[in-house]
């Protein structure tokens, strides 16, 4: 992708929705990272919807992998302006399954339910290899999983793209102009 529009670039890290932290998950995921970095502001979205419903800390997921200590850590992130907060993979995973399992909420739009039920989706396909992918010829990294996402029986917005676009950053002025690098 040659260029990415202005929300694409600054907005969606400013002023996140849901979906956008849910894509940021997937791109580090998708990418083999071993964790997810994210701004104070995607911190924010991401605890705000932890912790909306007090009935999640008794779901499944958080109870085989609790997330209490994430949760001081988003805390503080948010409180302290911290440009990168860095989970780990497995807290991402975690993350994940425990807001699927969430209740609709009138803040979850259509379209963030959408992206959490493919992301649940592929997390479970890139675990479990449905497809048969050989690893001999694609090996487990990102290769295997846009391998595993163009194969899926059941396409979802994510595999139609067939994965996540490569984000650079970019520097950005004081005033939120677009800065040439070098």
């Amino acid at each position: 992708m040659g260029w990415l529009c202005w929300h694409c670039l600054v907005g969606r890290r400013q002023q996140p929705r849901r979906r956008d932290v849910l894509l940021r998950v997937f791109h580090a995921l998708f990418a083999g990272l071993e964790g997810v970095g994210l701004n104070a502001h995607e911190c924010a979205v991401t605890l705000e919807w932890l912790t909306e419903d007090p009935a999640l800390e008794g779901s499944k997921p958080w109870t085989a992998d609790p997330l209490d200590k994430t949760l001081v850590r988003l805390r503080t992130s948010v409180a302290d302006q911290r440009p990168t907060t860095w989970l780990s993979a497995q807290t991402a995973h975690t993350i994940v399954a425990v807001l699927h399992e969430a209740p609709a909420s009138p803040a979850t739009t259509a379209q963030d339910a959408d992206t959490l039920a493919a992301l649940v989706q592929h997390l479970a396909e890139w675990a479990t290899n449905p497809a048969a992918v050989p690893s001999s010829r694609y090996g487990t990294g990102w290769r295997y999983r846009r391998q595993l996402l163009s194969l899926t029986c059941h396409p979802t917005v994510l595999s139609r793209q067939g994965g996540p676009f490569h984000l650079f950053q970019c520097r950005v002025s004081a005033t939120g102009q677009l800065v040439e690098t070098d």
